[in-house]
């Protein structure tokens, strides 16, 4: 991007966050002045306002501000108090469910950033469908989001200087800015199902790799925007259009593989600058007459044909079961991948299977072939059978017993209380010793109990005893 061009888009950053600040202090005059008419003026209507928002704490003990969506569920518009440095943001509050969390939850009553400042890591719980509200989080490092989120609004995590990694594991739109200025972020994982990338959302990143999935169908203008560690990304055949300056700055960029062959590059205009930089070094890979190609020979950056049609890394890849019990037998599970156009044919990979016969995790090795490439890894679980398991009383307690279990090297012995929670009570690293004496239970209390074989970090299920009262 040529200065004039910098100058620009910094500009408009400015004049976003000067409008921002505009509206939240409005925002907060209204509630103020809302607040005092109510309380002083019109006592009897307090209940009534409150019809539309309020005030609760959660199950952690944070206090929350809460605005009442149309669909009845709630939006959180203000977390309250000054301590709040690892936050969990509920999915329920004072009986409703919590859709998301609004630009102002951080930020209201905090215009100097010091108590911001202090948040090092957030949670969504599951159910939320949208975040906002994290931006000039300076310290912020971890950050966990919901396998229900739909949308990451702008600006949701500007300037978070500190993180370093986000996962996104479910998602349809990346809005504008989202992580612009997070100066630390090296490691991001899109998800299946993503459809737009908005304009900026990862400038000035630290990424130097990202793979975008094949249900993208646009990346906006200055998406990657200086993100200099980059030295190579592959585009979909989902997607259509790249908008300008979408990877000028990546400064290096090596190679950048382009699928769809009528997807729309941006050209440089007067005032707008080329989707792809024309940078010593950068070639461009795509099919032959292609719009990659046309862009390349006009902007004079090295091009070379390839016959491939996609990267299956792209692609959404799953298998048939997650988890086997071990018999000694091999395990496969059906491999399944879905593009964006349909689910691909099995004469397009190949599968190797590996560790798939004794207890432990097994791993599943795909690989394009012929018009296709890259490399997925997938894993599951061989866990021992569950063992079956009896209690009754003897002197001085209850003895405990089970079943052998096949491939196990050892056991896990568990008791609760009928009200209780389960508790390891002992670990039996005997493969063949198949009871355990509980001298520490107690006369007149009634127990349950149970057992997982495991051999390493791998247990297996268990089945809880009938109710036992020790003599």
């Amino acid at each position: 991007m040529n200065s004039y061009l910098e100058s620009k888009y910094e500009e408009e950053i400015v004049m976003k966050k000067k409008n921002d600040l505009i509206k939240k202090i409005i925002v907060v005059i209204t509630a103020v002045i809302t607040i005092l008419c109510v309380s002083r003026c019109c006592p009897g209507m307090k209940a009534k306002a409150l019809e539309d928002g309020g005030r609760a704490t959660d199950e952690n003990g944070a206090e929350w501000d809460y605005w009442i969506e149309d669909d009845g569920t709630i939006s959180l518009t203000y977390l309250n108090g000054t301590n709040n440095k690892n936050i969990i943001v509920p999915a329920t509050l004072d009986g409703y469910k919590v859709s998301g969390v609004s630009d102002d939850a951080f930020w209201y009553n905090d215009y100097d950033g010091a108590q911001r400042a202090k948040i090092e890591s957030i949670e969504f719980s599951e159910g939320i469908t949208y975040v906002d509200g994290m931006w000039g989080c300076e310290n912020l490092k971890k950050v966990v989001l919901p396998s229900t989120l739909k949308e990451i609004s702008d600006d949701a995590f500007k300037d978070c200087v500190s993180l370093q990694e986000i996962n996104i594991p479910s998602c349809t739109v990346i809005g504008d800015h989202v992580f612009y200025g997070c100066t630390s972020l090296e490691k991001v994982t899109l998800p299946w199902g993503l459809e737009t990338i908005g304009a900026g959302a990862f400038s000035e990143c630290k990424i130097k790799s990202i793979k975008i999935p094949d249900t993208v169908t646009k990346i906006d203008w200055a998406a990657f925007f200086g993100c200099s560690s980059l030295t190579g990304i592959k585009i979909p055949e989902s997607v259509e259009e790249i908008g300008n300056a979408a990877f000028n700055g990546c400064s290096g960029l090596r190679k950048v593989t382009i699928y769809n062959d009528k997807a729309k590059i941006a050209v440089a205009t007067e005032y707008t600058s080329d989707a792809l930089p024309a940078i010593p070094g950068l070639t461009i890979y795509g099919h032959k007459g292609s719009t990659a190609e046309e862009y390349a020979k006009q902007k004079g950056i090295a091009f070379k044909a390839t016959k491939k049609t996609g990267d299956i890394s792209s692609y959404k890849v799953t298998l048939s079961r997650s988890e086997y019990t071990y018999n000694g037998k091999s395990k496969k599970p059906k491999v399944t991948i879905k593009t964006g156009r349909g689910i691909l044919k099995t004469t397009n990979y190949t599968i190797q299977y590996k560790n798939n016969v004794n207890i432990g995790r097994a791993t599943v090795i795909i690989k394009g072939k012929d018009k296709y490439t890259g490399t997925v890894k997938k894993t599951f679980i061989i866990r021992p059978a569950t063992p079956n398991v009896t209690a009754k009383n003897v002197n001085g307690g209850i003895k405990v017993s089970w079943n052998r279990i096949s491939g196990a090297k050892g056991y896990y012995v568990y008791r609760r209380t009928v009200n209780g929670k389960w508790k390891k009570i002992a670990t039996i690293k005997s493969a063949r010793k198949l009871y355990y004496y509980d001298k520490k239970a107690k006369s007149g209390t009634t127990y349950r109990y149970t057992v997982r074989a495991y051999r390493g970090t791998v247990k297996s299920s268990y089945k809880a005893t009938s109710k036992i009262k020790c003599n």
